[in-house]
């Protein structure tokens, strides 16, 4: 009989930073979910005189700019934080390696392979959690897959609304103010679709991270995983 050590307070510190980065990530969603919807709702205002009408919908999409700036450099210290919280995960002794499948460095080359990088993290998450079985721990299989899909289309939702944004000026430029009108609203509405996918998916991350955090950081004997295992 042998025990695998569970990981040390470094560990738990990352996996903290990781929890308040996406609870950041999060909050910044929803302030632009608040910000979408104000826009919508000042978009359809017809009581307003066109040139007020016209002031807040620039000062609502300078709020929009401003908050995507920090998002996108709190997104990429979120990021990086995780991959390293899940790839030491991936190749600590704590992990019952039995029916995995990918290697530690996989955890983290598995985000970055266009077109696989839409499976393949959701799988490496999923083999942590099953690497990790505690007896009378439930295991995260559905979260995980509801967070996987809530995260994978809150990104491609904002990354196609914010790429089609930039054809309406090429269509006002051109004069087509019908079809510019048309696409702005579109690209509004799966924008604040893509920001409420944002605040699910940033939810139960965290709750996701703490979970296997909190796990990694027990003991376990080698005796007792194959009963955690099944």
């Amino acid at each position: 009989m042998s025990v695998r050590p569970g990981l040390g307070r470094g560990f738990r510190r990352l996996g903290t930073a990781v929890c308040v980065l996406v609870g950041v990530v999060g909050l910044l969603d929803a302030l632009l979910l608040q910000v979408g919807m104000s826009t919508v709702e000042a978009f359809y205002d017809t009581a307003t005189d066109d040139a007020t009408h016209q002031r807040q919908l620039v000062s609502l999409d300078q709020w929009s700019v401003g908050t995507m700036v920090v998002y996108a450099l709190v997104f990429l210290a979120a990021g990086v934080c995780w991959i390293d919280w899940q790839g030491q995960l991936a190749s600590s002794p704590r992990l019952e390696r039995a029916g995995g499948r990918l290697r530690p460095g996989w955890h983290a080359w598995a985000w970055f392979v266009p077109v696989l990088n839409l499976v393949l993290p959701a799988l490496a998450m999923r083999q942590l959690d099953r690497g990790l079985g505690v007896p009378g721990r439930r295991r995260l299989r559905s979260p995980l897959w509801v967070w996987w899909i809530s995260f994978v289309l809150s990104v491609v939702l904002g990354r196609y609304a914010a790429w089609r944004a930039y054809a309406v000026e090429d269509l006002v430029g051109a004069g087509d103010l019908d079809r510019a009108i048309d696409l702005y609203e579109r690209c509004l509405v799966l924008g604040v679709i893509g920001n409420a996918l944002g605040v699910v998916a940033a939810v139960l991350a965290i709750g996701i991270v703490h979970d296997l955090t909190t796990r990694a950081l027990e003991p376990v004997r080698d005796d007792l995983a194959p009963a955690a295992a099944r």
